[in-house]
């Protein structure tokens, strides 16, 4: 199964996200408040955090589809053509030896 790059990114932004907010965890599990309110809290902000990312990947999506593939196909037509006019002078090249 291959494994495709954007679904590698949504952890890594997770792992971000989670990274930043550890201090609004960690001041929400030191007050002496309820287990009840702080979990809550957590649950919201990995809500947050996920309702936000899902309208950036979306966005990153399309763009990618509009004008990144496009450009990746221009560029990896462009790869081959340069590797099959290399490969004719140096046998060009060879010839006239």
């Amino acid at each position: 199964m291959k494994i495709k790059p954007r679904l590698l990114f949504i952890p890594f932004l997770a792992a971000a996200a989670a990274y930043f907010l550890i201090s609004i965890f960690q001041q929400e599990l030191s007050v002496e408040s309820s287990v009840l309110r702080a979990l809550v809290s957590v649950v919201a902000y990995i809500c947050i955090v996920i309702l936000l990312l899902v309208p950036l990947l979306t966005l990153g999506w399309f763009i990618f589809t509009v004008w990144g593939r496009a450009y990746y196909r221009a560029w990896h037509i462009k790869r081959i053509r340069n590797t099959r006019l290399m490969q004719r002078a140096i046998a060009q090249g060879r010839q006239e030896e």
